[in-house]
């Protein structure tokens, strides 16, 4: 009884960690295609500035 506790104690702490782990990737990820966003919005305009500054 002892092992099987000691099992489930232990499967409860890899299931835990699976989840925080996949939790932090999840919040990474979505922190860096946040930053990719915004890099991608300011090159973008970056770039339409220099085309407007060449045109004329």
């Amino acid at each position: 009884m002892a092992w099987l506790k000691s099992r489930a104690t232990n499967l409860g702490h890899i299931l835990y960690f699976s989840v925080f782990k996949n939790g932090l990737l999840v919040i990474f990820s979505s922190h860096l295609g946040i930053m990719w966003e915004k890099q991608r919005r300011s090159l973008i305009a970056m770039v339409a500035i220099s085309r407007s500054r060449t045109r004329y």
